[in-house]
Parts: C-alpha cells; sequence; structure tokens
C-alpha cells in the first residue's frame, strides 16, 4: 500500500515533465522559436544557384562582386582595402583615359564600387567617425594618383559626378579629387615650381566649396581659391563637378583655374603660378577624399559616405 500511494504522489509530476519534454520536441522540428531550441535566424545566408551567399536583406550597401577586402579594427571589413588589393580595382574603375600605373596610395581604403541606374557603377567613400588625414592615426576615405594614358599636357578638364547624401555632415571640411603634376605636393610640402604641384577640391563648412592648390608661391598648407563661390549640396543628388586647369608660362603668373557646377561657371581663378620650367606639367588625376586637415576638430562625430562617378578628361 505504501508504493502505491507513493506512486500516486508522483504520477502527476512524471506527466507534467513528460508534456513539456514533448512540446520542446515539438518546437525544435517545426522551427518555432523556444528558449532551448530557437529559430533560424531571418538574417542568416542563404545560398544562391552558384552556391555564393547572397546578402543579407537588411544590408544598406552592396559592395561589388570584384571588391577584395581585409579585416579591420573598426568592424567596417566590406570597406577596408590594403593599398595593394584596392589599387587594382580603382585603376580599373577609372578607365582607358587613365594609366594603369598608381602612386600616392593610402595604406588603408575605405570605398566599395556599387550600383546606380542613373550614373551605373560608382565608387561609395566611407568616412568613419572620428576619421580625419592619416596622419592622424584613425583615418577614412580614400587616395590615389593615376597618370592620364596619353601622356602629360599643359591644359586639361577634369569632370566626374559627385553626390552627398541627405543629412551629410560637413564639420570644419574636407578633400575631395581634382588634378595634379610632378609630386602632386600635399601635406604641406611646399612645391619650388619644378618638382609638383596639386589642384583638389575642397568642401568646408556648410557645403562651401574651394580650390585647394598647391602652387609654386604656396608655403605651409595649401591656397585657398574661390572659398564659398559655390556650395555643395547634401541632397542626395547627383551633381557634376569640372576642374579646367591651364597651366602658366613656365616663371609667369598667367595660369588659371575654372571650377563648373552642373555645367555653369562658378569660379574663375587667374594670375596662378604652378611652375617655373616647361617639364613641370598635368600629369594625371589626384583621387583624394578624407576629412580634414588633421586634428580631431575636423572629424565627424558619426560615419559619413559621399559618391563618386564618371570620371572624365578632356585635353587642350
Amino acid at each position: 500500500m505504501t508504493g502505491i500511494r507513493r506512486f500516486r504522489r508522483l504520477a502527476p509530476a512524471c506527466a507534467a515533465a513528460a508534456a513539456l519534454l514533448l512540446a520542446a520536441c515539438s518546437s525544435k522540428v517545426s522551427g518555432s522559436a523556444s528558449p532551448d531550441f530557437p529559430a533560424p535566424s531571418v538574417g542568416a545566408a542563404s545560398t544562391t544557384p552558384s552556391g555564393s551567399p547572397s546578402p543579407s536583406p537588411t544590408k544598406k550597401h552592396k559592395p561589388d562582386s570584384t571588391a577584395t577586402s581585409t579585416d579591420d579594427s573598426d568592424g567596417k571589413a566590406t570597406y577596408s582595402k590594403s593599398a595593394k588589393g584596392a589599387s587594382a580595382q580603382l585603376v580599373a574603375y577609372f578607365g582607358s583615359q587613365f594609366g594603369t600605373k598608381s602612386r600616392l596610395r593610402f595604406s588603408k581604403q575605405m570605398f566599395t564600387v556599387e550600383s546606380d541606374p542613373t550614373v551605373g557603377n560608382f565608387l561609395h567613400v566611407l568616412y568613419p567617425a572620428g576619421s580625419t588625414a592619416p596622419s592622424s592615426g584613425k583615418s577614412g576615405g580614400a587616395q590615389i594618383m593615376v597618370p592620364f594614358a596619353n601622356g602629360p599636357v599643359d591644359d586639361a578638364t577634369l569632370t566626374y559626378q559627385l553626390r552627398f547624401p541627405a543629412g551629410f555632415t560637413w564639420v570644419q571640411g574636407g578633400k575631395l579629387p581634382g588634378l595634379c603634376g610632378g609630386t602632386c605636393n600635399t601635406g604641406g610640402k611646399d612645391p619650388n615650381g619644378v618638382n609638383g604641384w596639386s589642384a583638389r577640391f575642397m568642401w568646408r563648412t556648410g557645403g562651401a566649396g574651394q580650390v585647394y592648390a598647391y602652387l609654386a608661391t604656396t608655403r605651409g598648407y595649401g591656397t585657398q581659391l574661390g572659398t564659398g563661390n559655390w556650395h555643395f549640396a547634401a541632397d542626395g543628388a547627383w551633381h557634376s563637378l569640372s576642374e579646367h586647369v591651364h597651366l602658366n608660362t613656365p616663371g609667369v603668373a598667367d595660369g588659371w583655374i575654372d571650377v563648373s557646377l552642373d555645367g555653369q561657371l562658378v569660379s574663375h581663378q587667374t594670375g596662378l603660378l604652378f611652375r617655373t620650367a616647361s617639364s613641370l606639367q598635368i600629369d594625371g588625376l589626384l583621387f583624394s577624399t578624407f576629412f580634414g586637415g588633421h586634428d580631431p576638430t575636423w572629424a565627424p562625430q558619426t560615419d559619413q559616405t559621399a559618391d563618386f562617378a564618371h570620371f572624365t578628361v578632356a585635353s587642350g
């Protein structure tokens, strides 16, 4: 009798335990979530017919299939590339008007190649929060110099498409691509009229535009030309930007730079001395873009991006 009474006391507990075990097993088979058997993640990668993983549907930007990424401590592995890995991709992107050799590359390039129905393939550049020039220790953006395929000239017009997203934070300013020659001086390295020069664009506070040039007359950091003659718009739309550089007669300050935005002349800078020798010419494109400046007062507080497309050059 004692054994029967003990069985009657234990029977309800055993039945409850069996019911819980049955429910857990059913959840695992059906795929519904439970604490012990969570459902598969909605964002898990599936496979395409080729067998390669398809991107998560929540990913905002899809890197181009040719992008080669490297490990990045900031967690931006889809953007971060070594100088060697990025060079071939950038040279291929710029196309047949530019040569296959390159120099003046950042050690870490932060970009992807993406596609847009308006412009086709474009360069999508990342400027991580807190980043400025590479010398600051936390860099963003990208840089590479690619020469003209047909050799140096004395007169050239560079045109490309540019897009800043709505809400882009200008802070104090940042660099944008332009033309250059010789050693393509930047970073406070004074030109001497023979070694090199550069004429990149900059955005400044509030989107004010300028040409940031290293000329034969520059001492210290770059000479600022035409500041505020035009403004860049953070409107999520593509805009055409052109820089027409006409080098001076050697030793005579008669060079000039014209800037056009969306086909309208917005700046005409004259009396410029790029060189003192005819051997110094316009060699190619200096694709250079980053926040700064160097110190943290130039850095964005959140990740920023900008887009570039359709680089073309005309000479004469």
